[in-house]
């Protein structure tokens, strides 16, 4: 990864320094107060002051180790010039004196071997200024993946895999079944262990001390994600559930008792006028099935015409619906609405 050069000397250089850090912090929201943050440089070394949220815990905060290593490697992947180390303190409200302080050395540049530097990484980066941010992160990615396909120690571990194999075909198989039971028991007693009540009750806390920080953003925010999961939630229940029967759209009940025109013949299997009016009384109801092109949907009895008759409907999808009701298996009346 290339390193980003940085001059502290700069005004706007130290104004960007200065949000980056704020922004670290923010990130840590159930440990510092961010707003609190302040940062100086004297004689070569670099002053960052933090504010911890927990006075009870202060310095056993099982988080601030991971800030610091954090900001560690934050100062390893860029070039400050003219410093020489850098030092953290950490506060609690009710104290002057630092509960924690860790310093740790950099990488020493001249603040005079900017202009040189930056003439010739203006240079070589001026082709890629104003690149897609997408296309950064995927070059990004493909390079680190390379690196680890071309790495002479995944192709140790490819070959002794591919050995084993070989002299092993079964043993591979157990070994690697072992491997995932081991890691899913791994991982089930990591969530059996977890401290989820500590974890939510931390949640709720960073909640409310967003909320008193800037009330109206995080009001905000909280409506955008109420409105994207409403939207889901309406898009996704509309999608799973099954399709609807308009019930006002259906025909009334009413009946044709007259069958026997022999010019009506059957066409092509489908919701139509024409198979509409070939059917006639008496078909049975797989006659009908073959005529019609799909299975009734069973909305209702008929005692009109007997105790074991029952009322099936068609659909066509685009507003035409058929019913038919049958006695036993044998068509005795039909209706329509809105079939061509």
């Amino acid at each position: 990864m290339k390193s980003v050069r940085l001059n502290l000397e700069d005004r706007q250089s130290w104004l960007k320094f200065q949000h980056v850090l704020t922004s670290l912090a923010s990130d840590y929201i159930d440990l510092l107060a961010a707003e609190q943050t302040e940062c100086r440089l004297q004689q070569q070394v670099l002053i960052l002051t933090f504010t911890l949220v927990d006075q009870a815990q202060g310095d056993r905060h099982p988080r601030l180790n991971e800030f610091t290593y954090a900001l560690e490697q934050f100062f390893r992947r860029r070039e400050f010039m003219g410093v020489r180390s850098v030092q953290l303190e950490f506060y609690t409200a009710h104290l002057d004196v630092p509960v924690l302080t860790h310093r740790f050395a950099v990488t020493y540049i001249p603040a005079g071997a900017v202009a040189a530097a930056q003439g010739r990484t203006i240079a070589r980066q001026s082709p890629r200024v104003g690149g897609n941010p997408v296309i950064r992160t995927v070059g990004s990615l493909v390079r680190r993946t390379k690196a680890w396909l071309l790495d002479p120690e995944t192709a140790r571990q490819a070959r002794a895999a591919g050995r084993l194999t070989a002299r092993d075909p079964r043993g591979a198989l157990l070994g690697a079944r072992d491997r995932a039971v081991a890691t899913f028991t791994q991982a089930v007693n990591w969530v059996d262990s977890f401290d989820w009540e500590a974890w939510s009750r931390d949640r709720l806390e960073q909640q409310k001390r967003r909320h008193r920080r800037n009330r109206v953003k995080a009001l905000i925010e909280d409506a955008l994600i109420v409105f994207c999961l409403a939207i889901a939630v309406y898009f996704g229940a509309d999608y799973l559930s099954g399709p609807t029967l308009n019930v006002a759209a259906m025909p009334q009940n009413h009946y044709e008792r007259f069958f026997d025109n022999d010019r009506y013949r059957c066409g092509n299997p489908g919701m139509t006028r024409r198979n509409y009016l070939c059917l006639k009384r008496g078909m049975p109801y797989e006659q009908v099935v073959q005529v019609l092109g799909q299975d009734g949907k069973p909305v209702a009895l008929d005692s009109q015409f007997g105790d074991r008759s029952v009322i099936l409907t068609w659909s066509n999808g685009r507003g035409g619906f058929m019913n038919a009701t049958f006695d036993g298996n044998r068509l005795v009346a039909k209706a329509y609405s809105g079939i061509q």
